[in-house]
């Protein structure tokens, strides 16, 4: 039997969520003792130093969001050569957001500028000179402490 596309991400979500570390990584600056504002509906892109790379991540809020009240989040991987905005597009997750109410994010991979971007998630690279991100790492190191750090949810 394939799985299907729903049920790997669900494995990833929880994969990710019992990978994420007990403490700070070292990567990401210290959180202040303020609470940041809560976003606003709409897209909203997020830049961080991941293991000394620049990386980013769009997060997308659902017009009727009540930061007060908990929301489920959703990340939404993109596929080789793409990236965050161009995976909007291709799979309308934007629009069941929207409709169920829950936030989406959408990590970015690395690769030729900010458009030709693959994740690095399943094998090393094939020689010692190709691109050795682990993508593994920085979703669940990284990404989402940097996400719930900006923008605690309830």
């Amino acid at each position: 039997m394939i799985p299907r596309p729903s049920d790997l991400l669900a494995l990833l979500v929880l994969i990710g969520t019992a990978l994420a570390p007990a403490h700070e990584p070292s990567t990401c600056p210290r959180a202040s003792a303020t609470l940041p504002a809560a976003l606003t509906p709409g897209d909203h892109m997020r830049r961080m130093q991941a293991d000394g790379r620049d990386r980013s991540y769009l997060i997308h809020i659902p017009p009727k969001h009540d930061p007060g009240r908990p929301a489920p989040v959703v990340l939404v991987f993109h596929g080789a050569g793409m990236n965050a905005r161009a995976m909007i597009r291709f799979c309308g997750m934007n629009d069941k957001v929207d409709d169920a109410g829950f936030v989406a994010v959408y990590p970015n991979g690395t690769g030729i500028g900010d458009a030709f971007l693959t994740f690095n998630a399943w094998a090393k690279p094939p020689r010692p000179s190709a691109d050795a991100t682990d993508d593994v790492a920085f979703t669940a190191n990284d990404l989402i402490w940097d996400f719930f750090r900006r923008h605690p949810m309830k």
